[in-house]
């Protein structure tokens, strides 16, 4: 006999859900299988019962008492332990002895991409909802992300959310309302550079600097009170950026001390994304463990972005290929397949301009 507890000490993580499914699951496997109903709410119970007349019936006993070992039939294979909600470790006494496995389900937590934190601020807002109790299924590369689904508990609310956008509550979202309804998924703030190239590239065009002077700017004045500094410099949020050292810094705890608490961060593909090939590194939700950071599954990209996604991470292989070899024609065809370019005389004389001012540099390339 074999025994699982389902244990939280955050109420509203799904504790009773993944307990009655783990029961289930082995019912229908033809295990006899016992569901220990330890939370006075009496869900499981309640559960159990309403599904009595199936062949995959589950037991009901309480656990709200000591005497609940007592009742477990002699032919019992599994115990699935629905513990009380909000329960510490030291309520847990009587289970932990007999566990074999302990599941503690988490929600989503802090954010380890600082877009993320803009786009469920954004969705907290439209949805109501707190942003600590969404998840979103964020998939894509690095500042080239797709949100295709929004989950509060359980369910999937990003047609509601779609329904109630708008232009006045976009949040850190940068195309219209309209285009993104017509998409059908939430784009990052990025992807106005593809999707509105022409009026984006006019509105740059007008400025009397480029973003680069102006960081360049900014970072001068940020090292002169790094010197001195002994909290963040409000000059940062200027600049960009100013929210990673925090979520890198909670990314890395969670890592430590293997919270399984669930981040937004750049991960070796490894099957994740069912679009790309493995050693791609896509941005994906992540599970913080001892060992690493482990993606999420993810499967395919959304049709309306899959192809743009896929010809930049194109564009990035034949560039580094091109830098390590250090071929000509490599970082050209690199600049060809890139979505934003695409036409060799805006490639050639871009590269030729990118080769000048690092000459110092990488002088092997002609």
């Amino acid at each position: 006999m074999k025994t699982i507890l389902v244990a939280s000490s955050k109420g509203g993580v799904g504790k009773t859900t993944i307990a009655t499914h783990l029961a289930a699951q082995a019912a229908l496997d033809g295990r006899h299988t016992v569901l220990v109903d330890a939370d006075p709410q009496g869900s499981s119970t309640r559960w159990a019962q309403r599904r009595a007349g199936l062949d995959s019936a589950v037991l009901p006993i309480d656990g709200t008492g000591a005497g609940w070992r007592r009742q477990l039939p002699a032919d019992t294979a599994l115990v699935v332990v629905d513990a009380a909600a909000g329960a510490m470790a030291g309520d847990l006494g009587s289970f932990l002895d007999r566990a074999d496995a302990v599941v503690v389900p988490v929600l989503p937590s802090v954010l380890d991409i600082e877009a993320t934190v803009g786009f469920l601020d954004t969705l907290s807002k439209i949805s109501g909802y707190p942003a600590d109790e969404l998840f979103m299924s964020w998939k894509g590369l690095n500042h080239l992300t797709f949100v295709d689904a929004v989950y509060h508990d359980g369910e999937n609310i990003l047609a509601d959310v779609l329904e109630k956008l708008d232009d006045s509550n976009l949040g850190s979202m940068t195309v219209p309302a309209a285009l993104i309804k017509s998409l059908g998924v939430l784009p990052h703030q990025y992807l106005q550079y593809y999707f509105r190239r022409r009026a984006i590239a006019e509105k740059l065009q007008k400025q009397d600097r480029v973003r680069s002077e102006v960081v360049k700017e900014i970072n001068g004045r940020l090292y002169e009170q790094y010197k001195t500094a002994e909290a963040m410099p409000d000059e940062l949020k200027l600049r960009g950026g100013s929210r990673y050292s925090e979520v890198v810094a909670e990314l890395i705890v969670g890592i430590a001390a293997g919270l399984g608490t669930v981040h937004y961060a750049v991960v070796r593909n490894n099957g994740t994304l069912s679009d790309l090939d493995d050693d791609a590194f896509v941005e994906v939700p992540v599970v913080a463990h001892r060992e690493g950071p482990f993606p999420i599954q993810m499967g395919p990209l959304p049709v309306v972005g899959r192809s743009l996604v896929l010809a930049v991470k194109d564009y990035e292989r034949l560039a580094i290929a091109g830098a390590a070899k250090r071929e000509r024609s490599l970082l050209l065809n690199a600049l060809m397949v890139h979505p934003l370019i695409g036409s060799y005389e805006v490639a050639e004389p871009l590269l030729e301009d990118c080769l000048e001012l690092n000459r110092d540099y990488i002088p092997e390339i002609a």
